[in-house]
């Protein structure tokens, strides 16, 4: 047998020291000891009527690094699903600055009027992007980081990326302290893989932004999902990637592809079809169950019955007597 490779090398000198798709040299323990939500409420938890008790999750992303990976993932599947469904960006945009903020109103006048130019060239122009922060590592860089704008762009034909260079890199520049050779513009050969890359591997700590920033991470324009909502595109998302993890798990136990296939789809429709209740650290119930409708217009039914407290009665037709709260807790007066 020949030598062992370097990653084998590695892996065997140190199996937990690999780096995960979020991490990046150096990792310390302390790094590894924040793989845990940190702005949730300490003292709540969330209790399934199987028994299972989970700390509850803040989702601050500007606050907490862990929820700011699992969004950063959300938005990953987003804007891949996109991609595959066929409808895949074609011109990507890296738009920077030489100021070193974290007010990003500075540059809303900017994003705004590179958004109107490029509209007004291409009527079905629409666009998804992420802030991000550069290291402040370079020579340069006098230690300072600075945003920048990770443009996904749709509605620009394929070979006019020098002509929509010419019309937002001026524009941006014009309003924003920026120069134009430090503009990036350019057509998109493999949408899925370029998405991955950008929203994956820029949300590691050196290019997260920095403490303190209190603006929007992520943002795209109303029409960039097609006939979807951004809610429901990110609802879609969320559902995709809770089947991956019980495919994941079902993968651990199992090397039959069906029995992998089987197991997972049944664990997942389990946890959708889960009731949780909001509990303390021991488990004590702290609020009625959320009751899980088929359709939506049976739950904003239900939504209003219960916002407007008018009668047990109207509550009973909409769900069967089994999943009924106690009326004391829906129509208490005690809120």
């Amino acid at each position: 047998m020949g030598s062992p490779s370097g990653s084998d090398a590695i892996c065997a000198a140190d199996p937990a020291g690999l780096l995960g798709k979020h991490e990046e040299l150096p990792i310390n323990e302390r790094q590894r000891a924040s793989e845990s939500c940190t702005c949730g409420p300490a003292h709540l938890r969330l209790r399934s009527e199987h028994g299972e008790l989970v700390k509850v999750r803040g989702k601050c992303v500007n606050k907490c690094s862990y929820c700011a990976k699992l969004a950063a993932v959300e938005n990953c599947e987003m804007l891949m699903a996109d991609a595959l469904d066929g409808d895949r960006p074609t011109l990507i945009m890296i738009l920077g600055t030489r100021t070193a903020t974290l007010n990003m109103r500075e540059f809303e006048a900017g994003r705004q009027a590179v958004v109107q130019k490029l509209r007004r060239r291409w009527p079905a122009f629409e666009y998804a992007y992420q802030v991000e922060f550069t290291t402040g590592y370079g020579p340069h860089s006098g230690g300072l980081r600075r945003p920048h704008w990770n443009w996904f762009c749709k509605g620009v034909p394929v070979g006019c990326e020098e002509e929509a260079r010419g019309l937002a890199v001026p524009e941006w520049c014009r309003l924003v302290d920026a120069e134009p050779h430090a503009q990036y513009v350019d057509r998109i050969d493999n949408a899925v893989g370029l998405t991955k890359y950008v929203t994956q591997h820029f949300m590691k700590a050196s290019q997260a932004p920095p403490a303190g920033f209190t603006g929007q991470r992520f943002n795209c324009s109303k029409g960039y999902f097609g006939s979807i909502t951004r809610a429901t595109a990110r609802a879609r998302a969320k559902d995709s990637l809770a089947l991956g993890r019980e495919l994941w798990k079902a993968a651990q136990r199992s090397s039959d592809a069906h029995e992998i296939e089987l197991t997972a789809q049944l664990a997942h429709r389990r946890n959708v079809a889960t009731r949780w209740v909001l509990a303390s650290e021991t488990g004590a119930r702290l609020s009625a169950a959320a009751i899980p409708l088929r359709a939506p217009r049976e739950r904003l039914a239900l939504q209003r019955a219960i916002r407007d407290r008018r009668s047990a009665r109207r509550l009973a037709q909409l769900v069967s007597p089994d999943w009924m709260p106690h009326r004391e807790t829906l129509f208490s007066d005690r809120a």
